[in-house]
């Protein structure tokens, strides 16, 4: 599983600053049932599978899907300042 979160964690940041979007514009849920494939939700807002999210000055995560079921995965961080993120 190490092996893959350098190249997970690259194409999420591809994602991330292809769809770039605005806490105003985010959806926003309180009922995890209306999560559709792929979502993940933090703080009742709704991300879509790649984008990543900082949480903190050295902990990052990425929305991701594992074994059917969507998931948020800790990037490396020093993977990700090697990948310029």
């Amino acid at each position: 599983m190490r092996n893959i979160m350098p190249h997970m964690a690259a194409a999420g940041l591809v994602l991330a600053t292809s769809c770039l979007a605005t806490a105003g514009e985010r959806p926003f849920t309180r009922n995890v049932q209306d999560l559709k494939q792929g979502q993940c939700v933090y703080a009742s807002y709704v991300y879509e599978q790649g984008e990543l999210l900082k949480m903190g000055e050295s902990t990052t995560k990425v929305c991701t899907k594992v074994d059917g079921r969507s998931l948020w995965l800790t990037v490396d961080p020093k993977a990700l300042k090697e990948m310029g993120g």
